[in-house]
């Protein structure tokens, strides 16, 4: 999608951009909603290419999902 704002990298249902402390609150209540324990906002990212190598996708799959430019190592 364009970017207009390069500061902004996710929006809300209206169009106006998430503030760091609501977004993160929100995954919060998100995450305890979902009965995941263990399980920050900073290690998301980590935590579900983890789970993806788990369920057996391979390193370039779980690259192109996440973003990263290097295979992760545990």
């Amino acid at each position: 999608m364009p970017r207009h704002n390069v500061e902004t990298i996710l929006t809300r249902a209206g169009g106006r951009p998430w503030k760091i402390d609501h977004f993160r609150h929100e995954m919060g209540a998100q995450i305890r909603a979902a009965g995941l324990s263990g399980i920050v906002t900073h290690g998301l990212r980590t935590t579900a290419a983890k789970w993806m190598a788990e369920a057996g996708c391979s390193e370039r799959e779980i690259m192109a999902i996440t973003g990263h430019d290097q295979p992760l190592r545990a």
